[in-house]
Order: structure tokens, then sequence, then C-alpha cells
């Protein structure tokens, strides 16, 4: 079907539908004509000749009439085809429904679009209306319905699915029967086309008008009109827009040039506009435009001329386009290229570009300074003759390769300048040489380093692991490097770990908390400093600081993430062994609150953290001149101190006369000089009008010619942390003199048993009235005294040995009351102010009575005469550890021991506890009571102190730890049945020949069969050898290797049941480590008498069979 315009289509629809009347006309006049003429005319030839002979001249008519009608019906038949024909290409049909309203007789062509077969010519109306789309049939119905029951002539427009499944658009015109030829007499029939082309047509002109103005917005395009008569200048709505004109665009011309800013552009646009007025010239113009609404912006203004049927020139017409973008955008685009041959000249690379002649068509500046070139126009010269290209040289010949190859060739080394690397590439163009020149010396010496750091790090002892960047979720991300210190440290190899995740080093003790804070740091990409408890491939555990950090790439992605691990095993047991000395600083640093201060030397301004009134308290104006209370530089809360310029002295006020002149010699030497920073330590007083000591440190911060600016620093208040480290200091001193003296102690008590017990021996065998007898006395009355001096350096050094059980005190001081009475004169009162609360302490109740003895006898000592000594006992709750005194938090039970004697300096009363520390005259006394009081309190778990003030008395303190469990209730044992010895053999191992003599020679009187043995080696050899003693007696501490309790391990392991007793110049709790015996061992101390080893034996002998250790 031929596509019509909307207008031809409505022509030709008119035209057919005249012609359909016609045609209707002359078909009912056919048939009103021909039948009755064909009845007439069968008449007649069924009448007789002879009859029909009169009415011969009426035959012939009616036989020219048929003839007429028959020639009128050919007419009609081919007006008929000749309509049918035009249906076709105007897209018109016929249709009628029929009488049925149920049937539907259709125009073949009609019948052809819609699919129906050619040879029926009625559809049903339900098959036409399935055809009908679902959303149509409604108004279809109605259309149809209107023109069936009302009779009157409808028009239609439907869509339906036609032949080939497509949709197509319909319009028909109905009417009661009669309107179209061949219509049902009683239906309805009408005309129906084929509209689909012409909605078609109608959506792209809707769509070519929206599109062209909405191109016409987006360009900002418009049209305009000038007429030469009216002189009159209008323009479309988008020039409006243009112009900044709210209104309709209709000006006088003279109004409009009017607004074209003044200029070269504007004078060729004006020249060009009436050029193409009087000539017809058409132009296109760029000038600059002063809107109506105020604004700037640049038109460009295309024109031609319009003329009459006559050629005159009536007016111009065309478009114009705001173009200021474009405009914006060519500058731009200037910029752009200059900022473009700006980069390329200050590359780092250089570039040459030449054709295949050798003439050189760019050059960078870079190129200049890589090949050693003055930095001349070299363009248009050639490389060969220009360049430093001598003949058979690499670069030269990489050159010569891709012009006679065709492909890329490159080249690394020295080109023209020693020493440098230069990095040549030559790729071929179809226009010549392009070559790119890249200075690598920095980058060779880089891959050099990189060689060398690949071999450090191959070396170090730290790990360095490398994993990728994927989430932390399981398994985790990759490893893909570790070096060998890895395999050192965990005994995984690089085989092990590679390819697997860092979590094969993860177990148990691993601390969960920390790996989610390294899962937080890795999905943020972040670095972070940690520590973890790790596992060996042996499954020991290794504790390792790790340091994480992301490793980005050139566009800022976190590609892989690299961890440094160090073993901290070892350091963390040291830091172990500082962690108390680290406790102490803690809290001296957290009392001290360190003053920060900040001295502005170009204002004059000293800022003070807040905290400076604890030390200084409110700074008055007399002391440091104007000051001001307010925020600092930074908006920290905090005092700012106004000194005039060249008043420093008086910050200087508040410091000791004797530390000012160190203070400032210090400040000149540091500030004069290049130092960075200044210590300085100090005396203050305080708004109590005390003296503190200070520590002062400060950074200097200078200008660019080293003149100091700023200075700042911190003040801390270490007046507390001296006063400690000199207690700290006496604390070491008495631990290093009772090490030294309990060594000392150990090696006595061998030689006082060596005198005592030869003493008991020569006593047993002398008669009681031998001369020798009062001389073996006296040796044995000095040997106790040293037996006592033994036990009190022991007691000083914490090595005597203690029978530590809960203890009424005040129950002791009372049974203990007429011993103190005893020790002194009637002339000295003794007091008891003893504590009503319970006072069981955890002691040795011996070891105490003797210690309250000492103290009393000392204090009787201070006392002139007339004096008096209280005893007092209290209990106290020590809720936090108190440094100083080395006292730990719990509950204690406190003896004060006073006396209102003649007291103690300060110096005396530091040097008090120290062992042979003494005021009396020579000869007098030893010098070990206090000291060995110290040793057994502190033994014991608690402290000693001590308090005196000359010619006002002395305090001694003596804190006991508070049993848990009260005195136990001690019944008098039954006395064991002696046993005499009845030949059991003994092997006595003692490395000190006299003594084992003197054992040997006691316990042979016994009875006792002896064998004996200097050190543990030989004890051994005879264990080995000979398995028939009933007892080993050895010493613990032996030279050469093997020890006395390893002597009784191997005896018990090769003679099951074997009896052991030790002895020892050390207490059990004072052995080594390695040389600890149970506590269920039986021991005699040292120094012992024949009488006491003979009854350690007996009791061994008597007990059961042992079960060992």
């Amino acid at each position: 079907m031929t596509d019509l315009s909307p207008i031809a289509a409505f022509g030709l629809l008119a035209l057919v539908v005249c012609l359909g009347a016609g045609l209707v006309a002359l078909w009912r006049l056919y048939r009103g004509l021909h039948a009755p003429i064909r009845r007439m005319l069968d008449a007649v030839a069924a009448i007789p000749q002879d009859e029909a002979a009169p009415k011969g001249g009426l035959l012939g008519d009616l036989h020219r009439l048929e003839a007429a009608v028959d020639r009128m019906n050919a007419r009609l038949e081919l007006q008929d085809t000749t309509l049918d024909q035009a249906f076709e290409i105007a897209g018109l049909g016929t249709w009628a429904i029929l009488p049925d309203l149920n049937s539907v007789r259709a125009s073949a062509h009609i019948r052809t679009i819609l699919g129906f077969p050619d040879e029926d010519d009625v559809v049903q109306l339900d098959a036409l209306r399935d055809r009908i789309l679902p959303e149509d049939r409604d108004a279809f119905a109605a259309a149809l319905k209107r023109a069936t029951d009302d009779r009157v002539l409808t028009q239609m427009e439907f869509r339906a699915i036609d032949a080939t499944g497509e949709t197509r658009v319909f319009q028909a015109r109905t009417g009661p029967g009669g309107a179209v030829p061949r219509a049902a007499e009683r239906g309805v029939s009408g005309i129906i086309q084929d509209i689909t082309s012409l909605r078609q047509k109608e959506l792209e002109l809707t769509r070519s008008s929206r599109l062209e103005h909405l191109a016409g917005e987006a360009a900002r395009v418009g049209g305009w009109h000038y007429d030469v008569a009216t002189r009159m200048f209008s323009g479309t709505q988008e020039t409006a827009k243009i112009v900044g004109r709210d209104d309709d665009c209709h000006s006088l011309i003279e109004d409009t040039m009017d607004r074209l800013v003044p200029g070269e552009d504007r004078a060729r646009l004006e020249r060009s506009f009436w050029t193409c007025v009087g000539a017809g010239t058409r132009f296109d113009e760029i000038a600059k435009f002063r809107k109506f609404d105020g604004g700037e912006t640049w038109l460009r203004v295309i024109g031609e001329a319009e003329r009459d049927a006559s050629g005159k020139i009536i007016a111009t017409y065309g478009a114009m386009q705001d173009v200021l973008e474009l405009i914006s955008t060519r500058a731009a685009a200037d910029d752009v290229r200059a900022l473009m041959q700006t980069i390329l000249d200050d590359l780092s690379d250089g570039f040459i570009i030449h054709d295949r002649d050798g003439a050189i068509r760019y050059i960078n500046r870079r190129a200049h300074s890589i090949l050693g070139v003055p930095d001349l126009n070299l363009i248009g010269g050639n490389v060969w003759q220009d360049l430093p290209l001598p003949a058979g040289s690499p670069f030269a010949q990489v050159i010569t390769d891709a012009l006679e190859t065709g492909e890329s060739q490159k080249l690394e080394g020295e080109i023209s300048t020693p020493d440098q690397w230069v990095q040549v590439a030559v790729h071929p163009t179809n226009a010549g040489i392009a070559i790119y020149l890249n200075d690598v010396t920095e980058e060779r010496e880089a891959r050099m380093r990189l060689r060398l750091l690949d071999a450090a790090v191959a070396r170090v002892s730290d790990v360095i692991l490398i994993t990728e960047s994927k989430p932390p979720d399981f398994p985790g991300p990759s490893v893909v490097f570790v070096n060998e210190a890895f395999e050192q440290m965990t005994g995984f190899s690089k085989q092990d770990i590679q390819g697997s995740t860092p979590r094969i080093l993860q177990g148990p003790d691993t601390e969960r908390a920390r790996l989610s804070e390294i899962r937080k740091a890795i999905e943020a990409q972040q670095p972070i400093r940690t520590e973890l408890t790790n596992y060996r491939k042996d499954g020991s555990l290794f504790t390792a600081e790790i340091d994480i950090n992301p490793l980005l790439d050139d566009t800022g992605n976190c590609t892989h993430f690299v961890a440094v691990q160090r073993d901290t095993t070892e350091r963390h047991k040291a830091e172990e062994h500082l962690r108390a000395r680290e406790e102490q600083f803690r809290l001296a640093s957290e009392a001290s609150q360190d003053i920060i201060w900040d001295w502005n030397m170009q204002t004059g301004i000293i800022w003070n953290s807040k905290n400076s009134e604890r030390i200084f308290g409110p700074i008055s104006q007399s002391q440091v001149g104007p000051v001001v209370v307010g925020r600092r530089e930074s908006d920290h809360e905090g005092h700012v101190q106004q000194i005039p310029q060249g008043r420093i002295e008086n910050m200087l006020e508040r410091v000791h006369p004797d530390d000012r002149l160190r203070i400032t010699e210090s400040l000149d030497a540091a500030l004069g000089g290049d130092a960075e920073t200044w210590r300085c330590d100090y005396r203050i007083r305080t708004q109590e009008d005390e003296w503190r000591h200070i520590c002062d440190k400060a950074f200097i911060v200078r200008d660019d010619d080293g003149a100091p600016r700023r200075m700042v620093g911190a003040m801390s208040d270490v007046t507390e942390f001296r006063a400690l480290d000199a207690q700290l200091h006496q604390a070491q001193k008495l631990e290093t003199v009772g090490q030294l003296t309990g060594g000392i102690a150990h090696d006595f008590n061998n030689l006082i048993t060596i005198i005592l017990g030869n003493c008991d021996i020569l006593l047993d065998d002398l008669d009681e009235e031998s001369p020798l007898r009062p001389l073996l006395k006296t040796i044995d009355d000095a040997a106790e005294r040293a037996a006592r001096v033994s036990s009190d350096l022991l007691a000083f050094s914490r090595l005597q040995s203690l029978e530590l059980q809960p203890t009424d005190i005040n129950k002791l001081i009372r049974q203990s009351s007429s011993l103190f009475e005893r020790a002194i004169d009637e002339s000295v009162d003794i007091r008891y102010d003893l504590a009503d609360a319970p006072t069981v302490a955890h002691v040795d109740p011996n070891k105490l009575q003797t210690a309250l003895l000492n103290l009393v006898i000392n204090a009787k000592a201070a006392i002139s005469e007339g004096g008096c000594i209280t005893l007092t006992t209290r209990t106290k709750t020590v809720e936090e550890a108190i440094p100083q005194g080395e006292v730990g938090p719990g509950d204690y039970v406190v003896i004060d021991v006073t006396d209102d004697g003649v007291g103690m300096s300060p110096e005396v009363a530091d040097q008090a506890f120290n062992p042979f520390f003494t005021t009396k005259e020579p000869g007098v006394g030893t010098g070990m009571g206090l000291s060995s009081v110290y040793g057994f309190v502190k033994q014991c778990g608690g402290h000693a102190g001590i308090v005196s003030e000359p010619g006002k008395g002395t305090t001694v303190t003596l804190s006991l730890p508070v049993a848990d469990e009260m005195e136990p209730d001690l019944s008098a044992e039954a006395p064991k049945e002696s046993v005499d010895g009845g030949g059991e053999r003994i092997l006595v191992v003692e490395d000190d020949a006299d003594l084992r003599a003197f054992v040997r020679t006691v316990l042979s009187r016994m009875g006792y069969h002896v064998v004996e043995a200097e050190n543990g080696e030989s004890a051994l050899e005879i264990l080995k050898k000979d398995d028939g003693f009933d007892l080993l007696f050895t010493d613990i501490v032996m030279p050469g290797g093997v020890n006395g309790f390893q002597v009784a391990q191997a005896a018990q392991e090769m003679h099951p049941g074997f009896r052991v007793l030790f002895t020892s110049g050390y207490a059990r709790d004072a052995q080594p480590k390695d040389r600890n015996v149970p506590n269920d061992a039986p021991i005699l101390l040292k120094p012992f008498r024949a009488s006491e080893l003979i009854k350690s034996v007996k009791d061994i002998l008597s007990q059961e069979v042992p079960h060992g250790f």
C-alpha cells in the first residue's frame, strides 16, 4: 500500500466516498430496470407470433433497452473494479454487518490485511473481534451498537493484529445498510481504512518536532527573521531564551544591534549582516552579546536572504546559537595544548620523533638533557648529524635495526654520558621513528639496592611475612613470601607456609581479642602493632611482637600486607625481672603529675599546665610579673604567665639559692649553642614553703638561622622518687650484706660444729677433776657465743631455720614479761598496751621472743635512768602496696617497742638495721641485734621500721602477717624411748674432713659402723658396690657436681626404703633451688652438738622405713 500524506489521504477518502455513493445509485438503478425488462422480454417471448405481431415495435424497444442496461452494467463493473483499485491504493475497503449481526462481509483488501481467506467474503463477527486488541474491543462494540441500534453514521478507530502478527490501526465509518454498494439493506455497512502509516507518520512528526525543540534547547539554537520593510527583528522561543528575554522576541534591528559588545567581532557581524540585506550574501559570524537580563554571552549568527517572486530581497532569516561554552572550551583547549606542550617539555623522560631520513620532527628538553646536547631548537635538524650517535654505537644500531626491520627495538646502558644509565625504546611509525629515552640511573641503583635488601632480608633475624590483600574471612589471605628467619623462629619451612595462611601459627592460647583487632585493621587497611602468642611446628609456644602494614600500589589500592615479627619471649622474661621496678616507676610517675610548660621567647609568654598550682599555688603578680589566666594557642586549658623581657630571673626566685647559678649557666649554654634539648635538676619552694626536687627537661625549637624561638618541656617532681631511690639503695645494700653474711655464717657453722663436737668428746673422756675441763668449758662457751653470732647472721640474711606457726602475740608477750623484766634493772619501768582484738600472727614464737628481748635490751641501753619502755600491739590493714616500706597489701599484727631514751639522729637511724653497726663502746655488743630482728621479720613475710628523733626516744615497729588459723593447743608429747646403737651401718658423706672425723668418732662410740665418703661422687660409687647400709647421713651443699640431695635420690632408687638424714649450714628454705629437700625430709642444721647428732640418728633409725621423697 502506498503511504500518503494526511491531507492526500483525507482527499482521496472524500473522493472514494463520492464514487461509492454514485455506484450505489447506479447499482440500484440497474437492479430496478434490469429485472422488470427481463421479465417483460420473457413474457413477450412466450406469446405466439401472430399475437405478438401487432406489438413488434415494443419488443424491439425492450431488446434495445436491455442492451442499454447491459452496457450500463458493464460500465458499472468497470467502475467497481476501478473503485476497488482506488480503495487498495488508499488503504480503504468496505465492510458490512449482515442483518444477523453475527456476520461481516468485507472487501478482499481488508480480508487480506486481517488474514482471512480470500475465498470467504463473509467472516464471523467474533473472528473479527478476536483480531482487535483487547483494550480497544469495548470502544469497538459501543460504536457498532450505536450504528445498529440508533441507525446513525458512526466513526470509530481501533487496533487489530494483521496476518503477519503486527499491530495495525484502522478507521471506519459505519451506518445503516445501503451506504455502499452491495451492502445489506437491513444491516450496517461502511468504509474501513488502514491508517497505520498515517498514525506512524503523525507520531514521527510529533517526535521530530519534540526532538527539534529539545535539540534547540540542548544546543541553545533558535531561529530569527528580519523584515526589511518594517525593520523588525523577531525570533523563536529558543532565541528569546538565548538573548535573555521572557516575552516574545520582537524589536527594531537597531535595538538588537546595540546590544552587541563593541569591538572587532561586532563590526564584522554588522558588516556581514547588512551585506546580506543588501546583496544577499550568506554569512556566519560570532560576536559577544549583552543579554536583556543583564548577562553576557557569545552568539553565533548564521543568515541568508529571502526574495520575492521578482528576486527582490524582502527579508533575511537564519539561526542563532549560544556558543559561550564553545568559546570557553576553545580557550580551555588552547590552555590545555599549551599545558601539554609544557608537560612534554618538563617530563622526566625524553622523546624524539624523526622521519626515515633522520629529519627531527620533535624533541623535548629532557631528551636534550639525557643526550647531553645544547638546549637549542633542533627541530628540522638530523639525528645522525646533530645528536651524539657515533657509527656502530649501540644507540645508533637500534635505530638502524628499527628502520630496517620495522620492529620495535630496546636498549639499556650508557649512550652518551658516563655513569648515566638510559633505557631506550625505538618504535617504527608510518612517518619514521619514535624514540623514548628514560634515565634509569636511579632505578638501576634501586635495583641494586633491592638485591642487597633481598640479601639482607634473607639474613635478618626478624621474621618478614607478606600476604595477599584479601578479606580476613576463613581461610584468610595467603602467604606469598617469608624470609629464612621464619623457619628458624617457627620450625615451619617455606613450603609449609607459602600458599597457606598465618593461622597455622595460632593455637588455643593465642589471644582472640588481639586477633579481632588485627582483623579490624586489615579490613580498614590500617597499620597495627600488637603482640601474639604463637605456636612453633613442634607445639611449643613463643611470644611475637608483630607490626602489620598495608602495601599500596600507585593508585592507592592495598595489594598486600607485610608483617614483621620479632620473638619477644626472652624479652618478656627480662621484663618480668624488672616488673617490680617498673611498677614503682609507674606509681612514682603517676604521683608526680608532671607540669608541662611552653616558653615562647618571642612573645615572652610561658604556659604551664593547670596542675602547676599543686606545687606553685596561685601565681602572684609580684612573683612573675603580669599574669593572664586563659587558654593556650592550642586551646588547652592552663595558666599563661607573661614574663617581661629580660626578667626570667623572676621565675628563679622560687629556686633554691644553691641551684640558681646552675640553671642560668645550663640555659645560657643550651640556648647559646646548637643544643636541641635541655635538662636541669634543681630544688624549688612550694606554696607550703617546703623544698621539692624538680627534674626539668625541655626541647629547644629554633628558626632557620638556629636562633632559639621556643622551649617546650616538662617539670617532674622527683622528691618522692629521690627518697624512694635512697630507700631502694639501702634495701639493696642490706640484701648484698645479707648474702655475704649468709655465706660467712654457713662456713662458720662447719667450724663451730667441729669445735663444739670435739669439746663434747673431750669432756666425755675427761674426769670431772681434770684440770683441762675448765679450759674445755671456756672453749665450749666461746663456741656457743660464736654459734649465736652465726644465728644472728643467718637471721639477718633471712637464711635461719624457722618453724612458722599461728602464734598469739599478746599471749607470747605476757608469757615473756618476766624474761623482759629480768633483762632490765629496776630503775626502768616496762609497760604493756596490748590490743583487745585477736593478735594471732604467722611467726616462729621462739625467734620472736628472742627478737623482742633484743629490742627491750636495746631500749634499756638508750635510757639513762628512770625511763620507760612500752610494748604495744595493734592490728592494721594495708589496702595498697607501700613501696617505700616494702609492705604488701594485707592484714598485719603490729608490735611497737617504744622507749623515751636519748633517740637517734637520722643518719644513725638509717644504718640501725645494718649488720655490725653499733654506737656502743668497742667490745660492747656485736652490732647484730637490730639486724637479726630485721632479717627475722622479713623472713616471716613482714616488715620492720624505726622512727627516732634525738631527745624524744625511739620506736621500733614490727609488722607481722596475720595467721589464717588460731594458735594450736600443743600438748606435751611423751618422750621417746632411747634406742642404743645396735651395729647399724651408716654412710657419712661430708666434704669437710675435720667435721667428717667428728661425726665418725661420735657415731662409732655409740656402736655404729661408719663408712666415710668425701663427696657425692664417692658416695655413689660406694652405694653401687655396697647395699648393706641402714642410714645415709649427708651434707647437702658439696663441691664436685653431685650434691647431697642427688646422692639421696640415687640411693633410694638403688635401694628403696633407704633412710636418709640431711645436714646443712643453711636453713631448709634457704637452700639453692636445685638442692631443695622435701619439707618432710629430716635435716640436722649446723652447728650441732654430739648429743643432737646422736638423738637425730636414733630417731631416724627408730622410724618406719620411708617410701621415698
